[in-house]
């Protein structure tokens, strides 16, 4: 059992089988695992405190290093506030920014 801040966080570890499983599921999805302390590992996730030791990507892992900047919204913006958002996500692309989205 691990303890963080106070909380106790109870850790299972997983079968054999359950992890080959998985592996095999995500070299399907064309994903990957980047373990803490290599490469390609997320720089800033690395700094922060309780960085997961494994994390899964699909796509372009290399972009994790880059700046990013989260463009947050409402469902049923208006035209100006679509206008507005893709003109500064634009502007900050072109500065060299990762723009986010969650999609939502």
């Amino acid at each position: 059992m691990a303890i963080r801040g106070g909380a106790k966080e109870q850790i299972t570890i997983c079968s054999k089988l359950d992890a080959k499983q998985e592996v095999e599921a995500l070299d399907r999805l064309d994903g990957k695992l980047l373990p803490h302390g290599e490469a390609d590992y997320p720089p800033l996730l690395a700094r922060t405190e309780g960085a997961r030791p494994l994390v899964t990507v699909r796509g372009h892992a290399h972009l994790l290093s880059k700046r990013a900047v989260a463009v947050v919204g409402t469902r049923n913006a208006s035209l100006n506030a679509r206008n507005f958002s893709r003109k500064i996500s634009h502007n900050l692309g072109a500065g060299g920014f990762l723009i986010v989205s969650g999609m939502a």
